[in-house]
C-alpha cells in the first residue's frame, strides 16, 4: 500500500460501484423476457458520526429508461452521536470496562 499524502477529506472517500438488474420469470405472458435495470457509480465520505454518498444511476437499455438520475444517502451515526443516550442497548446492562486497555 502507498500513501499518495492527499489531503485527509480524500482519505475519507470510497469508490463505489452498484448494479441493480431484474429479469422476470414469471407473470408476464405475452411479454419477452427482458433484463432491465441500472449501473450506479459513485462514492461514499464516511465521517466521524456520519456517512454522506451521491451516486449516478445510468440505465442499462432502453427497457430500463433514458434518463440518467441521481441518488443521494445521508446516514447519521446515533450511537456515536449519542453515547450515552442512544448508544446504549436496549436489552441488558451496559458494559462498563474495569480498566484502561493496553
Amino acid at each position: 500500500m502507498k500513501d499518495f499524502q492527499l489531503p485527509d477529506f480524500f482519505n475519507h472517500l470510497i469508490p463505489i460501484v452498484e448494479a441493480q438488474l431484474f429479469t422476470p420469470v414469471a407473470n408476464n405472458l405475452g411479454n419477452p423476457s427482458i433484463t432491465t435495470g441500472t449501473v450506479n457509480p459513485g462514492v461514499i465520505y464516511i465521517g466521524g458520526t456520519y456517512q454522506i454518498g451521491i451516486e449516478a444511476i445510468i440505465p442499462v437499455n432502453s427497457a430500463s429508461g433514458s434518463g440518467v438520475g441521481v441518488l443521494g444517502q445521508l446516514h447519521l451515526y446515533l450511537d456515536d452521536m449519542f453515547p450515552n443516550t442512544l448508544g446504549q442497548p436496549l436489552i441488558g446492562a451496559t458494559y462498563t470496562p474495569s480498566k484502561a486497555p493496553l
